[in-house]
This record gives structure tokens, C-alpha cells and sequence, in this order.
């Protein structure tokens, strides 16, 4: 029943089916339906829309995404304090529409109808909705009259305790089910004496006499309402859930469902409390449980059940693994088992990324027993770096329990500088651990003008390098299907140490360590669980289970075991295999507890010692060679950990793989006849040895080809042969019936001639970010956004140096400004210990010498860079209206000029926290009430007293520090509507003008570097202004008087410049709009045909916010003996993605290292022409938008670009 699977006439795509080995060759090219990408889709942040999500499939079925995941977020409890707390994380973040609404049903039966007519699917993920509290099925389930009444919780209280001659006196109850007594002599209770003390009730209560001379400790058991091990608890979860889709959706929609996902499940089936790290009181039960623990274990569990908490003898550790055995047995007969049937019958994937990912084993009291029934175990694996002994966990899973698909989530908060190539490292490294699906974690259905993100990037049609990612998906692809196919192979198992733990709360260090290690050295393995032993068949020295052949087995430091993991590994040992006991030999089990006679003779027949172990190292030898083998170094568990890898190595003397450099990894499977090998960090030529034999090939995921490969020698050990590709590229090597072919070591050395391709290369962009549904920017508009000025350097004509225009920046004058933010006021801190008299004197003294700063603001964003509590991994679409911020304890002042056209009633208004007192011309006011204010400057100053440590809370995901806002509005007059991604202050007819310089005039100096080609420059502005282009003074036409106020001016150059053009421009402020906010938004820049240097484009000026593509174009000269030979395009680094184009011929695309490229087929003698089309990340776009994921904004063709030419 464990290894059930779907048979091949009913499974729906990405459920392998069984191949043939000449169909899984052909396949391998073009794959079948079900084997590419499978992201998720977050269907938060903004209205859904029919036309925009069939552009979204469009895009996506035309780049060779399969399957799409749909999920939703969740809220903040701290930010989203207008919804309910909800369940796990926080309540379900409402939508539009409403997520299972009749709305919403029809919306999804369209969508999954329009999935399965593109040849791809659909499925959902639970993220948000499984979580009891948060009002969907789980709940729906919970409050049915029989789940409400039923009673599977059940409370140990072992808290008390009675001194001998003393009465024990209690009420009874009707959910008492259980009160004993147990001798006991200080902490230590025994079983056996123990009294029965619902044998001793007098008028409803308990009244027993402990006998004097023995002091007893006590132990209460009631039962409590819970329903997880209720007999239709699956059952009703599967009609509650899963079947309403086939109901609800039409046969078209039923097509396009092909899984479901079980994201981060919330059960009570817990060990261990996750908040106080003890044992708990409270356990899992059921009406039934104690029949059903007679019926299987054969003894009454009620009076032992305080073994759970602490020690009643030599039973303690028995009665721990049978109470986990049953309580997860039930779990999985009324739960897992439902759910993972019904799937299974309609050939459903069924996948999961649940809690403590394989790092925490007693979660759901056995995580890898709780994981097997998913037919597509996971995990997810976030940022950069090796999810190893999570997704070798899930792999795991699959193997012993043949399960189709292992799972990967992948990459969620690498940045939005996320690329290809980092990508191609992460993939690599979690497919060679056995994981062969691929989600992306990161697909939004909208980017809301930049401030949308749920742990980013979104990787897909909104990157520019999205043009190429069809190449890269389609590797994937091929690596997902190939690696679904056949069985895996490797010697060495690692019991995974749930027992111990369960039984004597040991940990995982030993295991973990022992599992990082051999990755390291190159040896694969898995972990295994004591059923998939107990079902295993021992033969010719291994353990055979799930068609998995294990050699070795590695008990990692656990005292207590099932006694068939005992037995299992003895007769390992007796037929010649392997048997490896780390740090602490066993002694206990689920058969008698500790000291277990039965564990103990198996010690001693295959480690030649017993327990306590006399001797940190012990060896024996079986009639078969088999080995036993004991390691407890005294230096710690990773010494003796290396100590046993080597002995691993020593014993296997012949490794399924070796490279000469000691680098690498390598996941081999068997299919039908054939040994495929998927290698990966292994260094290009390598000499690399396989244990198998035949004829080798070469199958290439990047084009699906597969070519012959030469060996090196073979013989009946294997074969040796170099690694055929890059340093940076997996290789998978097959091994098919035939005879090798070997590698000619006569063929002489090639001459190799390069040819540097210098100066400045011709250059055109390519705009890639199309607002027509406000991704970018707010609001929509149906266009591209290009280069564009978002930050300046800035000075006032006052202090700005002769021949400003042209001169080197020096950030001595200079400062950096950003469009839309200026000095809206000036601020002062002082620590805590200044005294707040002395404070307000100061501030409110018009001769004091403080050092007040300028407060820069934009009335539409706020702070730069601070937009104020989003909630959970990013942006969410707010912007604080409150722009006052105090991050460290002590005392705050803010003041600004307040610029009065007529005299006018207004009232100050406060926002977010409030300030201890509000002064206007050195008066204090009242808050909120109106006042009258006479034509001319007045100073407003917002004083904030004894900011206190308690009120400063932030994280890793928010910064709750205090926040506040103070604002002079007139009276009178209507407010404007709020507008999306403002501040509410923004565009209020009310706000009046606050420039803390007041009314004195002033002008300023803005310099910026172009983009190659500059041609024009577009944009408002408050204020006449001048410009010059390197140097040369340029007409500078207005086009028209916006509604804010602002000019609308165009510059148009009489000749484009070729390269990047030092722009200047001088502005006559206005007051209110001085410094960046001279601007209120970008400067766009309109170029044509330029020119630049090789190198990082983000270090030319504006090109830092550039997020785009860019043509390099240059010509170089070839002779007639230069074309006879090999010709290769050496481009040495590119930043994202490339595609390179040779006499206006597409030669190739090219998204990681090595950035070459043979372009023989395509030269000529004399003058050829190259074309090289890079694009970059949204990385440089999120440079101005306050993401904490906006990464590094690095683009470009790098360099250096070299011709290598092969005679």
C-alpha cells in the first residue's frame, strides 16, 4: 500500500508514467506534457482580470511553462491590525474576488478551462487557507457537530505529588479518564506498585491514603475536545476540500487540475512544544485510542502514559514508541491516508513543503512517516545556498516509497537580481539530491508599479531577460523528466533518528553531519526510516527495498531503535554488509525498553562490545567480510564522523563515482538497462570514474541532443572518462549495452591564436518593461519605461565650483537628490539622558546653535527608502501617510517654514504617533483645532519627548518604530480623493507649502550622466530652467503646465550624442520644491544609436536604474586562413543573459558561464559583424523603489571579449 501508484491510462501530466528505454531517449528531446516549470502563481495584490491573465498564459505557455500553482499571502498581525489575527501566520489578506466566493469559482473554472486548452494545468496551493482560525476548510471541518464533540486530546498532569500518610484528595470528572499513583524516590517514579486512584472514589471524589514511609507522585489524565484523530477526519477533509473542485468545476476545467499543494501544514501531532522546546502535556488521543493501543500493542497505555513527560523505569522508552507508533498509525489510517487515496486515484500530484522540512523529525510526531503520503514529497529551498539535508529527506521519501515527483520550491528572497546563472547553480545542486520538480517560488500575477513582493524575485515574464528564459526552461524540463525516470542508485543509508528521539530525546547532529560529509567527499546516500528497513530483504550484503540496494547502514547516535532496525542490521552484517554505529552504541527498544538484552547481543555479535561502550573505537568481521563498526571519537561528533566516511570509503574500495580533483557530486539512476549519471561542480576534463560500463554518451539538457563520448579506459570495475563540459555545467553521462568508444590520445594539440576585441562598442536599447498593466509604475499606462534620471547630483549655484556643467563631480559640493524627495523639514535628536526643558528651550530658541539637519520628504513616497510597515517578506502596496520617524530612544524635534498666501483659518493635523506639544511662531497650539493665520511665513515645530526603547520594535520583516506625521491644512476646503501609492497628503488641496528655507530664493545645479545616445530629454519641473549637454547650452522648450503646477519641458538634441553625455541642468527653485523634489518624477531620456565601453552599464550615470536590453555592435576582420579553423566568441562575463547574432545570423543564446560560443559555421574571411543583445535583472529598476530585495544592480557585457581561433 505504501508504494500504491497511479496506473498509466488515468494519470494526469507530470505523473511519470513506466517507459520504455528508446521512448525515454527520444523523450528527452521535447518531453512530454507535465515535466516543465510549475510556479507559483500569487494571486494577491490587485483586481483579477480575464484579459490580463490570458496575456499572462499566453506569455507563459510561449516559454514553456507547463503547470501554474496558485497561491495567496497572508497578513502581518502587527501591520494589518484592521483584519482578524487568523491562524498560523496571520489571517488570509482579502482578494479580489474573494477566494472560494461563486465569483471566484467561476473565475477558476475559466482559468483551469483555459490551462488545459494551452496543454498546461493548474493547481492550489493551501498556503494561507489550511491554517485552523483562518475560516476555510480546516475550520469548516472543525466545527461539524461530531468534530466538535469529539474527545482526542487528552491533558497529562504529573505535577503532583503526595508524602507517605498523607490523603490525596480530587474531584472527579467526566472527562477523567485516568488518575494514578506511583512510588517514587525523588524525581524517579516506578511503575511498578503503581494504585489505581479512580478505585479509591467516594462521592464523586478521589480520596486515597498514601501508605506512610513511601512518598508517590501523581498522575491526572482528562480528556478535551479534538478531533485530528476522529475516524472521517480525512474523509471529510477530502469532501470539504479537494472534491468541491470536482464537483464545482466543468469536465474542460477538470482537465487542466493536475495537483494540489500541502504548504506548511498546521496539525497537533507534536512531540516536542516548538515555543518552550518540552515535552508536551497535551497529546494527540482519540474515543477509541486506548482499544485501538490494546488491540495493537497488547497493554493497557493509560496507567503508563506518563512516560511521555519523564521516567517510570526500564519500560520508559517502549512505552514512548509504541504511544508515537499508534497515535501516527491512526493519524495516517483517518488522515494522511484519505487525502493521499484520493489523489492517487485520479493520478493527482500531491504535492508538499511542510514544517521542519526534514530538519525537525519528530515533527508531526514522524516527518518522514507523515511526509510518505505525498506523491510528490518537498521542501523548499530559499536564497542561495544547498537545502541538502531538507531535499535529501524528500528524495528520500520518494525513493523507499516510490513516489513520482520530488518536489523543489525554489529560490524564494534572492532579489530581484536573481539570473539565470544563479539559478543553473541552485537547480544543479538540489537535482543532483534527487528533487525533479521544479516551482518556482516567484510568479505575481501583479507587481502593483513595483510595490508588490512576496520573497522575491518573480522570476518570469516581467524580467527582461525573459526573452531568453524558454532556453533555460527547457533545460529544466528535459532534467525534471529525465530524472522522473527508472530508480535511484547509491550504497550508503542513513536511519533517520526519529526513535531516539522520540524515545530518549537525542538529536540530529551525528546524522545531519554524517549526511553533510559524504555529500561533501561525493558519496550519495539516503536516509531511511525503520518500516522501509523492516520490509527490506537482505541479499548478497545489502538491504534491498523499493528497488534501492543499500550497502552500507549508518546508525547515527541513537541509544534506543525499533527492534527490527536491530534485527535488519544484523543480518546486514551477517551477509557481509556494512553496519556503522556513530557516537552511542543501541541499547534500548520499543521490544522491553532499556537494557534490552535482545539490542544487547546484537551489539555485541556486530560491534564486539556491549553497552556502555568500553572502547571509543571497535571493529568485527563477519563469516561474509561483513563489517561492524563502532566510532566515538573523544575530539567530538565531526571527528568521528570523518573517521566513519573513511571508513566507508575503505570499505566500499570502489565508489559509484570519483573525479581526479576530489570535486564534485553525481546522482545516478537506473533506467531499464541504461546507468545515467547527472554530475554536477565537477571541473570540465576532470577524470572522472563511473561504476558502470558499455557504451558512454553524452546527453545534453541545454539542446537535447545526445552524442557519443570517448573513454579513457574501462574494465570490470568501470570506467574512467573526462568530464566533457564547462566547470559550470552538469554533465549527464549514460551508460547504454555496446562498446566504448575510445579516446584518441594521439590527436595533437591545436593551435590556438586570440584576437582581443577592444574600444568602444556601438550600442542601441532595447526597453523591455511594458506599464501597460502598472507593474512598473502607478498609474498604468500602455508603453515602455526606458532609461530615465531618477537621482542627480545637486548643489546650489551659491556653492557650486566654476564650469559646474562640465567639472569631475566632487562630493564635497555635491550631494545626491532623487526626484519627488526635498527638504520638507529639518529635525534634531538628543539622547535620553538630555533633559527635556533644556530640549524644548533650545528648539523653540530662535538663537540657538543646534545642529538642525535637513528632513528630506516626498509628498507622494514618504521617506526614501522607508515607506513605512508592509508586513511579511516585502512590499505590500502601502505607503505610510506618516513620514516622521524615530528609530532610537531619546528626544525629537521637526520644524518647517509654513508659507500662507491669505490670511485663512487651518488646523494643525496629526498623524500616526503624536508629538508631545505642537509650537507655531514660538506658540503652542492645540491640535486638530482651527486657528487663524495671517498672510506670510510661519514656522512650525513638532517636538517629540522621552522616545522610549519599548516603543522601537522592528525585524527582519518590519520596523515598527514610532511614525508620525504634522501638517498644516486650511479649513474649508474638500479633500481630493486618496490616490493609489501616495501618501494621503499628496495632492490634498489643503496641505500648504512647507519649505523649512521659508520664502528665501534660491537656485541649484543638477548633473546627471546619460545613457549612450543620448537624443532628447523629457520632463517637469518646478521652476525655469537651463540645460547643457556636455557643455553645450541646449533650447529648452515647454511644453505644457501640468495640474500640479509643475512645467512640462522637452529637450531635443540637433545630433545625438554617441556616448554617455554629462548633463546639466539649472533651476530657479520654487519655494516648497527645492532640492530633488525640483522634479516630481523621473527624467525620461530618449536615445538612439550609440556608443560605450565594455564593462558594468550600472556605473554609467542614469544606466543604474536601467532594467532592459542593450545591443553591442562591433566589426572585427578575419583572414582567409583565420576561417579554416575553429572559431569561438569568448564574451568573458555577461550580466543576465545574452543572445549573440554573427553577419545578421542568430548563432545562439547563451544565459550563464562560459560565456563562449563556437561561431565557425557563421564567419567569412574579411569583415564580419557581431551583435550581442544582453539583458539584465529588475534589479536596477528596484535601485529607487525601497525593497529590501532590490540586490545588485550589475549589468551588462562585461568582458573582456576575446576571438579564439583553433587550428
Amino acid at each position: 500500500s505504501y508504494s500504491a501508484q497511479a496506473s498509466n491510462h488515468h494519470v494526469k501530466p507530470g505523473y511519470p508514467r513506466v517507459e520504455s528505454e528508446a521512448e525515454t531517449q527520444k523523450k528527452f528531446n521535447c518531453p512530454p506534457s507535465g515535466y516543465g516549470e510549475s510556479p507559483f502563481f500569487w494571486w494577491s495584490g490587485v483586481k483579477l482580470n480575464r484579459e490580463h491573465l490570458t496575456e499572462q498564459l499566453d506569455q507563459l505557455q510561449k516559454a514553456g511553462v507547463y503547470g501554474l500553482v496558485v497561491s495567496y499571502h497572508h497578513a502581518h498581525p502587527d501591520v494589518d491590525k484592521e483584519l482578524p489575527r487568523g491562524g498560523g501566520f496571520g489571517s488570509v489578506v482579502p482578494s479580489d474576488p474573494p477566494a472560494f466566493s461563486e465569483e471566484w469559482w467561476e473565475l477558476w473554472n475559466w482559468f483551469s478551462g483555459e490551462c488545459a486548452r494551452r496543454g498546461m494545468t493548474v493547481g492550489l496551493d493551501d498556503y494561507v487557507f489550511q491554517s485552523p482560525g483562518n475560516g476555510f476548510w480546516t475550520d469548516e471541518v472543525a466545527d461539524l457537530p461530531a468534530m466538535k464533540s469529539y474527545q482526542g486530546s487528552l491533558e497529562i498532569d504529573c505535577s503532583g505529588s503526595i508524602n507517605g500518610g498523607q490523603h490525596f484528595i480530587k474531584d472527579v470528572n467526566k472527562e477523567m479518564v485516568g488518575a494514578w499513583a506511583y512510588p517514587k524516590e525523588k524525581e524517579h517514579w516506578h511503575f511498578s506498585g503503581k494504585v489505581n486512584l479512580l478505585k479509591h472514589v467516594k462521592d464523586g471524589r478521589i480520596d486515597w491514603c498514601c501508605p506512610k514511609g513511601q512518598d508517590y507522585g501523581i498522575a491526572v489524565m482528562t480528556v478535551q475536545q479534538g478531533a485530528m484523530l476522529h475516524p472521517e477526519h480525512g474523509e471529510q477533509l477530502v469532501s470539504h476540500y479537494f472534491q468541491r473542485f470536482e464537483d464545482r468545476l466543468d469536465a474542460d476545467a477538470r482537465k487542466g487540475m493536475n495537483c494540489f499543494f500541502q504548504d506548511e501544514l498546521h496539525l497537533p501531532l507534536e512531540v516536542y512544544s516548538q515555543k518552550t522546546h518540552t515535552l508536551k502535556t497535551q497529546i494527540v488521543w482519540a474515543e477509541d485510542f486506548q482499544s485501538q493501543f490494546k488491540k495493537r500493542k497488547g497493554y493497557d497505555i493509560l496507567p503508563e502514559l506518563p512516560a511521555l513527560l519523564r521516567s517510570i523505569g526500564s519500560r520508559t522508552h517502549k512505552v514512548r514508541l509504541d504511544y508515537y507508533d499508534v497515535a501516527l498509525s491512526l493519524a495516517e489510517e483517518r488522515y494522511f491516508k484519505p487525502l493521499y487515496n484520493w489523489h492517487n486515484s485520479r493520478g493527482l500530484l500531491y504535492g508538499c513543503d511542510n514544517w521542519g522540512r526534514g530538519l525537525e523529525p519528530l515533527r508531526y510526531i514522524d516527518y518522514f512517516r507523515a511526509i510518505r503520503w505525498f506523491s510528490a514529497p518537498g521542501n523548499d529551498a530559499p536564497r542561495e545556498g544547498t537545502a541538502l539535508i531538507q531535499t535529501k529527506v524528500s528524495s528520500s521519501v520518494s525513493h523507499l516509497y516510490q513516489r513520482p515527483r520530488t518536489w523543489l520550491e525554489a529560490f524564494h528572497s534572492i532579489g530581484w537580481n536573481a539570473r539565470p546563472d544563479m539559478l543553473t547553480q541552485q537547480f544543479d545542486r538540489h537535482y543532483v539530491l534527487g528533487a525533479n520538480l521544479f516551482c518556482l517560488h516567484g510568479l505575481y500575477y501583479t507587481l502593483n508599479g513595483g510595490y508588490w513582493e512576496w520573497a522575491p524575485p518573480c522570476f518570469h515574464f516581467r524580467m527582461p531577460y525573459w526573452p531568453h528564459m524558454e532556453h533555460w526552461l527547457k533545460y529544466t524540463e528535459r532534467l525534471s523528466y529525465i530524472l522522473s525516470q527508472g530508480t535511484h542508485v547509491c550504497d550508503v543509508a542513513i536511519v533517520y533518528p526519529v526513535s531516539s528521539m522520540q524515545a530518549a530525546g537525542t538529536g540530529t547532529d551525528a546524522a545531519f553531519k554524517m549526511a553533510s560529509s559524504l555529500h561533501r567527499l561525493g558519496i550519495d546516500f539516503d536516509f531511511i526510516d525503520w518500516q522501509s528497513l523492516e520490509r527490506a530483504e537482505v541479499k548478497d550484503g545489502s538491504l534491498n527495498v523499493a528497488g534501492e540496494s543499500y550497502r552500507v547502514l549508518v546508525i547515527p547516535d541513537m541509544p534506543t531503535l525499533y527492534y527490527s532496525t536491530m534485527a535488519k542490521a544484523n543480518e546486514l552484517f551477517s551477509d557481509g554488509g556494512m553496519v556503522l554505529s556513530l557516537v552511542s552504541l543501541p541499547s534500548a527498544s520499543n521490544r522491553i525498553g532499556s537494557n534490552d538484552p535482545a539490542i544487547d547481543n546484537f551489539v555485541k555479535r556486530i560491534f564486539g562490545q556491549s553497552v556502555p561502550a568500553r572502547q571509543a573505537t571497535s571493529k568485527r568481521i563477519s563469516r561474509k567480510k561483513g563489517l561492524g563498526l563502532f566510532i566515538n571519537k573523544t575530539e567530538g561528533i565531526q571527528n568521528s564522523v570523518d573517521t566513519a566516511v573513511t571508513s566507508i570509503k575503505d570499505y566500499l574500495n570502489i565508489l559509484d563515482f570519483t573525479s581526479s580533483s576530489g570535486q564534485g557530486f553525481a546522482m545516478h539512476r537506473k533506467v531499464g538497462k541504461r546507468d545515467l549519471y547527472f554530475v554536477v561542480d565537477v571541473p570540465q576534463q576532470d577524470l572522472c570514474f563511473f561504476r558502470s560500463s558499455g557504451k558512454a554518451s553524452l546527453w545534453d539538457p541545454w539542446t537535447g541532443t545526445t552524442s557519443p563520448l570517448a573513454i579513457v579506459r574501462q574494465n570490470h570495475d568501470g570506467t574512467w572518462l573526462r568530464k566533457p563540459t564547462a566547470d559550470t555545467r552538469s554533465a549527464m553521462i549514460v551508460f547504454s549495452e555496446g562498446d566504448p568508444l575510445i579516446a584518441d590520445d594521439s590527436t595533437q594539440l591545436k593551435k590556438e591564436t586570440t584576437m582581443t576585441i577592444d574600444g568602444l562598442w556601438k550600442t542601441e536599447l532595447t526597453p523591455t518593461l511594458n506599464n501597460k498593466w502598472g507593474d512598473f509604475r502607478i498609474p498604468a499606462f500602455d508603453d515602455y519605461i526606458g532609461v530615465e534620471a531618477r537621482e542627480l547630483f545637486a548643489v546650489s549655484e551659491d556653492n557650486a565650483p566654476a564650469d559646474w556643467q562640465t567639472v569631475k563631480i566632487d562630493p564635497k559640493y555635491w550631494q545626491t537628490v532623487h526626484c519627488s524627495f526635498g527638504p520638507g523639514y529639518e529635525w534634531i535628536y538628543r539622547p535620553e539622558n538630555v533633559n527635556t526643558d533644556v530640549f524644548i528651550k533650545q528648539v523653540l530658541d530662535d538663537n540657538s546653535t543646534l545642529d538642525w539637519k535637513p528632513y528630506e520628504i516626498s509628498w507622494r513616497w514618504g521617506i526614501y527608502g522607508d515607506p513605512g510597515p508592509q508586513g511579511y517578506h516585502g512590499l505590500k502596496g502601502r505607503i505610510s501617510n506618516d513620514f516622521l520617524v524615530m528609530k532610537q530612544p531619546g528626544h525629537y524635534a521637526f520644524r518647517t517654514g509654513v508659507i500662507i498666501e491669505e490670511t485663512t483659518p487651518v488646523r494643525v493635523s496629526v498623524s500616526g504617533y503624536s508629538p508631545s506639544s505642537v509650537w507655531i511662531d514660538g506658540e503652542e497650539v492645540d491640535v486638530n483645532k482651527s486657528i487663524q493665520l495671517k498672510t506670510g511665513l510661519h514656522h512650525l515645530v513638532a517636538i517629540y519627548e522621552n522616545i522610549s526603547s519599548s516603543l522601537i520594535k522592528r525585524d527582519r520583516f518590519v520596523d515598527l518604530s514610532p511614525r508620525s506625521a504634522v501638517v498644516l491644512l486650511k479649513e474649508n476646503i474638500k479633500p481630493a480623493s486618496t490616490e493609489p501609492l501616495a501618501m494621503k497628503w499628496f495632492n490634498d488641496p489643503r496641505r500648504l507649502v512647507c519649505d523649512p528655507l521659508g520664502q528665501k530664493p534660491s537656485v541649484s545645479c543638477y548633473r546627471f550622466k546619460s545613457a549612450p545616445g543620448l537624443d532628447s530629454l523629457t520632463f517637469n519641473v518646478y521652476g525655469k530652467t537651463q540645460v547643457w549637454v556636455n557643455g553645450h547650452k541646449q533650447m529648452v522648450k515647454a511644453i505644457k503646465t501640468n495640474e500640479n503646477g509643475s512645467t512640462q519641458c522637452v529637450v531635443s538634441l540637433s545630433q545625438a550624442a554617441g556616448e554617455p553625455a554629462d548633463v546639466a541642468l539649472r533651476v530657479e527653485n520654487r519655494v516648497g520644491y527645492r532640492g530633488g523634489a525640483a522634479f516630481p518624477s523621473p527624467i525620461k531620456i530618449k536615445c538612439s544609436k550609440g556608443k560605450i565601453a565594455l564593462g558594468d552599464w550600472s556605473d554609467v550615470g542614469v544606466m543604474k536604474f536601467y532594467s532592459g536590453g542593450m545591443w553591442y555592435r562591433k566589426e572585427m576582420v578575419l583572414s582567409d586562413n583565420d576561417c579554416n579553423g575553429s572559431v569561438k566568441l569568448d564574451l568573458g562575463e555577461v550580466i543576465a543573459t545574452c543572445e549573440i547574432w554573427i553577419n545578421g545570423q542568430k548563432a545562439g543564446i547563451l544565459v550563464g558561464a562560459p560565456w563562449m560560443l563556437d561561431i565557425s559555421q557563421f564567419i567569412k574571411p574579411g569583415s564580419n559583424s557581431i551583435e550581442v543583445l544582453v539583458y539584465n535583472t529588475l534589479s536596477n529598476h528596484y535601485q529607487s523603489i525601497p525593497s529590501k530585495y532590490k540586490g545588485d544592480p550589475a549589468s551588462g557585457l562585461m568582458g573582456p571579449v576575446k576571438i579564439l581561433i583553433s587550428q
